[in-house]
């Protein structure tokens, strides 16, 4: 069986977020990479998008 690659994030949970254009409650996946935190969004009306929550993994794990 073939070796899955690493990737250069981790996958951490999922909550809930709003798109950044239309405010609809959407999911997203909280990721870290790079020691940021990042939340993975998608709205059916928009598409994806990406914003950084916090700039240290250390500082929101803390602060949950």
């Amino acid at each position: 069986m073939p070796e899955r690659p690493f990737t250069d994030h981790i996958y951490y949970s999922m909550t809930k977020s709003l798109c950044g254009t239309c405010k609809t409650a959407v999911d997203a996946k909280i990721v870290f990479q790079d020691d940021a935190v990042w939340f993975d969004k998608f709205c059916p009306a928009h598409g994806h998008e990406r914003r950084r929550v916090a700039s240290s993994v250390e500082w929101y794990i803390d602060a949950l």
